[in-house]
């Protein structure tokens, strides 16, 4: 058995350390252990986390939002320097994305059904056409982390990448239903939204105000959003875990904004 920081490795299989903790905070925790393994990772055990996101305790979640990895005889490039801690408050411009790729695409792949759900989103509101602008803000406890960015930074931004790219349309994520509202009264029908998504008013995080029979597809849901983000030809994001997970997925943060605190970082 090897100890790892958020984690453990034993007989090919690595095993996430229970914690409280948001879905992609748990991925960004396994990505830093994954990339310090240097045998050959055949199975990723996710009994212990994703809590707040079952409806069945002792189930393997893992294997219902990833594929797990593909076998191969070779382990992927060592990668101790840097990699063993969290980036998800860095500026996404300057982190080394390209060198965390091979382990994104063999450890983090989305299952089936998280694609399929994907997929079903595109066709319901329209998505496919990829007329939009993509916008992600998160509010209720992030700015125990980080300072949350003023929403009319979020405004203004978009309004630039509407005039500079001629899209007709915004695709709005947030998990406070302020920053819709505000949107919206900027910008009336151009706004889009995910009914599917909960919102708040308050500073409780959303997935701990799901009903215990609705986690599993809530975060399915979420997951499938996140990856229609990450293809949107433009992005304004916000700085933490689901935004550093949506630049990952992404490939890079061509034609993105990133808000992070009262700085704005852009790469167009």
């Amino acid at each position: 058995m090897t100890s790892l920081r958020w984690g453990s490795f034993n007989k090919g299989i690595y095993y996430p350390r229970k914690r409280t903790a948001g879905f992609f905070s748990y991925c960004s925790t396994s990505l830093a252990d994954l990339s310090q393994i240097e045998a050959v990772v055949q199975r990723i055990d996710g009994t212990d986390i994703f809590r707040a996101y079952k409806t069945l305790p002792r189930k393997n979640l893992w294997s219902r939002f990833f594929k797990q990895p593909k076998y191969s005889p070779h382990q992927l490039p060592a990668s101790k320097e840097n990699f063993g801690v969290l980036h998800h408050h860095s500026v996404y411009r300057e982190s080394r994305l390209d060198d965390l790729r091979p382990f994104v695409d063999q450890f983090f792949k989305p299952s089936e059904v998280v694609r399929r759900r994907k997929v079903f989103f595109e066709w319901k509101y329209g998505l496919k056409s990829q007329d939009f602008i993509a916008v992600n803000l998160r509010g209720t406890d992030k700015n125990t982390e980080i300072l949350t960015p003023p929403l009319d930074n979020f405004l203004s931004e978009t309004e630039k990448l509407l005039e500079q790219t001629g899209k007709s349309r915004i695709l709005v994520v947030a998990d406070q239903i302020q920053y819709i509202e505000g949107f919206r009264e900027r910008f009336g029908k151009m706004v889009i939204t995910l009914p599917e998504l909960p919102t708040t008013a308050g500073s409780q995080v959303i997935h701990d105000q799901i009903r215990f029979r609705h986690r599993e597809t809530f975060a399915i849901n979420f997951f499938a959003t996140v990856l229609i983000l990450a293809d949107a030809p433009s992005l304004i994001t916000h700085t933490g875990n689901t935004a550093y997970w949506t630049i990952l997925f992404r490939g890079g943060t061509s034609s993105t904004v990133q808000m992070r605190g009262r700085e704005i970082h852009r790469d167009n």
